[in-house]
């Protein structure tokens, strides 16, 4: 459903629908309310339901007080292993295939630094991000 962005130097995120009733509207063109009933129709697609919730807490901080039917714990829980291969961690740490391991250890930090939840960032993508160095480590041993 979503095509998502993460601007490293800035920390912005956005976003654009790629199909449903919004599509192809940029998620910073809408509403909360809006976004929130987009949520709602993507149901067949946890992945795009949870980058969604990321961009919500980050953007409408909230949101999941005003709008509390049961998502809170489910969507704030972290991405499973399984999903996530290796080229997927290189795309999300922004790094070309091969990366040595400070390269790798320099981009968690960097990213980690703009989205991480203490700073305000999202529990999702903080625990992309974690898992895509957790992923690329493991291959150097």
């Amino acid at each position: 459903y979503l095509q998502m962005k993460l601007d490293e130097g800035s920390g912005q995120i956005d976003g654009q629908f790629l199909c449903g009733p919004f599509a192809p509207r940029r998620l910073s063109s809408l509403s909360s309310r809006e976004l929130q009933e987009a949520r709602l129709a993507m149901s067949d697609d946890v992945q795009s339901q949870r980058l969604l919730e990321a961009y919500l807490d980050r953007t409408f901080a909230g949101w999941r007080e005003d709008h509390q039917q049961g998502a809170g714990a489910r969507s704030a829980s972290p991405p499973d292993a399984g999903g996530m291969s290796k080229d997927e961690a290189y795309q999300v740490l922004g790094l070309e295939p091969g990366a040595k391991p400070d390269a790798i250890q320099t981009a968690h930090r960097r990213l980690m630094s703009n989205i991480h939840p203490d700073k305000g960032g999202s529990s999702y993508l903080g625990a992309k991000v974690n898992l895509a160095r957790e992923i690329l480590m493991k291959l150097h041993g």
